[in-house]
C-alpha cells in the first residue's frame, strides 16, 4: 500500500496565507483544484514548467536554476518569475522569513514547534547571505513536511491498532509511505488511512486552514500498487 501525500504546495499555501494574507494557492487547495494546471494558465507556461518552476522557487532556486529545470531561456525564466511575483507573495514571504530568522538569532520558527537553524543569514559573504535568503522557504516547507509526515504516521499507527488491522510499514520516503497488509484487511486499511491522511486539522490556525490530501494504491507488488505499466 503506497500512500502519496500532497504536501509541499499545500504547506506553502498555508504559510502564504497565514503570514502574508495571500490566498492565491490556498483557495485552489481548498476547492481541490488542479493546481499546476491553473498555475500554468495564470503564468502563461505549460503545466510541466509551472510545476517545476514553483518547486524550484520554493526550494531556493533562482532564474538560472529555473531556466535549467524547465528547459527554457533565461529571458523566459525571468518572465515566469515576474508572472509568479504578480500572482503570489512568495518573494515577499522570503523577505519576511529572512528578517524573522535574523531577528531570532538565526532560527526560523515553523509549525508544530519546529525550529530550523540557518546561520548563513549572518554570513559576511554576500553570496552566502543571498543563498540563505532564498533557502528560508525551503527550510520552512520541508521542515514542516517532515514534522507533519511523522505526526500522520503516528496517527495512522494508532488508528490501525485500534481497529486491529495487522500492518507493517516498510518505507517512508519524502511524501510516500508504504505498508504491507494482509489481503483480507485491505479495504479496512484504506478506509482508516483515508480518514487519517485526508485532514483539515493539521494545517490550521483559527478559521484558516489548508487541507492535506492523499492518494492510495494497493497491489501484490509495487508496480501493481502504483499502477505502473
Amino acid at each position: 500500500f503506497p500512500v502519496t501525500i500532497t504536501f509541499e504546495v499545500h504547506i506553502a499555501a498555508f504559510f502564504l496565507e497565514l503570514l502574508m494574507g495571500d490566498r492565491f494557492l490556498a483557495d485552489k487547495c481548498r476547492r481541490g483544484a488542479k493546481i499546476h494546471d491553473e498555475n500554468s494558465a495564470a503564468w502563461g507556461v505549460d503545466r510541466d514548467a509551472a510545476k517545476r518552476g514553483i518547486f524550484t522557487l520554493f526550494y531556493g532556486g533562482g532564474k538560472n536554476k529555473l531556466a535549467s529545470s524547465c528547459g527554457i531561456s533565461l529571458k523566459q525564466a525571468e518572465a515566469m518569475i515576474d508572472a509568479i511575483d504578480e500572482t503570489t507573495a512568495l518573494f515577499e514571504m522570503r523577505d519576511y522569513l529572512f528578517d524573522a530568522c535574523r531577528s531570532n538569532k538565526g532560527y526560523l520558527h515553523g509549525w508544530m514547534g519546529g525550529r530550523f537553524h540557518i546561520p548563513w543569514v549572518f554570513a559576511s559573504s554576500d553570496e552566502l547571505r543571498a543563498a540563505a535568503h532564498r533557502y528560508t522557504t525551503n527550510y520552512l516547507i520541508q521542515g514542516t513536511q517532515a514534522m507533519l509526515f511523522k505526526e500522520l504516521q503516528l496517527r495512522l499507527k494508532e488508528a490501525l491498532t485500534e481497529k486491529d488491522v495487522p500492518h507493517q510499514f516498510v518505507f517512508s520516503v519524502h511524501d510516500e509511505l508504504g505498508a504491507l497488509v494482509p489481503t483480507e484487511y485491505a479495504d479496512t486499511y484504506v478506509e482508516v488511512a483515508q480518514s487519517v491522511f485526508n485532514t483539515k486539522t493539521l494545517l490550521k490556525e483559527g478559521s484558516l486552514y489548508v487541507p492535506i490530501t492523499a492518494t492510495f494504491g494497493k497491489g501484490k507488488s509495487w508496480h501493481e500498487a502504483k499502477g505502473a505499466k
